[in-house]
């Protein structure tokens, strides 16, 4: 006679541990390819994306004596045709901030194929076509044009921040005016004009950086008569 045995039911230890070979697997394939392709992936907390978008309007704008004292001018009325650049982009809150809120346009760094397809994605499907321009590439690629840029954000390894501060230095691509903010990271030699409650560090080109516009124009004939 058959003797039949009672189902066996898998302790509940068993769904916990599926549970979190799961949340495993899909953290490493949202951060995994970061560190494939490049610096790895850690996003701008949401507070300091507000107060960023604040920093970056104000200089658009040029409103009275700008943050925290400073005056820096205005490069575009209502930041309308701005470009700002950022570094790293990841999955985009930064840039669809800047979108959302500002009149400027948003050049994408991202060598992440993953990153930069999603942010291509959200784009179009935001209505963004035109204002945001999506490069896969690295930051230290030369053919990326921070040169055009009115402002440049990056949240990078402290390695990497040095690395992008050093290309834009001494290749003098940036204006004298605009400026480069970086969070978290100062940028060594160079000298805040900024830096706010969260850690941002807002460097303009010229002040903080020692580069004058004699010598940016200067670099700029150079390179037309080469």
């Amino acid at each position: 006679m058959l003797e039949i045995l009672p189902s066996i039911t898998p302790p509940y230890y068993y769904d916990v541990l599926v549970g979190l070979i799961a949340s495993a697997a899909a953290y490493i394939a949202y951060v995994g390819p970061g560190y494939l392709w490049g610096a790895g992936y850690q996003p701008t907390p949401k507070h300091v994306v507000k107060e960023l978008v604040g920093v970056i309007r104000e200089y658009l704008e040029g409103k009275g004596e700008g943050v925290n004292g400073y005056d820096y001018g205005g490069v575009r009325p209502g930041g309308v045709g701005a470009l700002v650049a950022e570094v790293g982009g990841g999955y985009g809150r930064v840039a669809f901030s800047l979108l959302r809120e500002t009149g400027c346009q948003v050049l994408f760094v991202e060598p992440d194929p993953v990153k930069a397809w999603w942010v291509k994605w959200q784009a179009a499907r935001r209505g963004y076509v035109g204002r945001i321009f999506v490069q896969r590439r690295s930051a230290l690629d030369p053919d990326v044009r921070l040169g055009d840029a009115d402002a440049v954000y990056m949240f990078l390894t402290p390695h990497l921040t040095q690395r992008v501060a050093a290309r834009l230095a001494s290749r003098g691509e940036l204006r004298p005016g605009a400026i480069v903010v970086s969070y978290q990271h100062p940028v060594k030699k160079w000298t805040p004009v900024l830096v706010t409650p969260s850690g941002l560090h807002v460097y303009v080109v010229g002040t903080s950086t020692g580069a004058g516009a004699g010598d940016y124009v200067k670099m700029k004939e150079r390179e037309l008569t080469r």
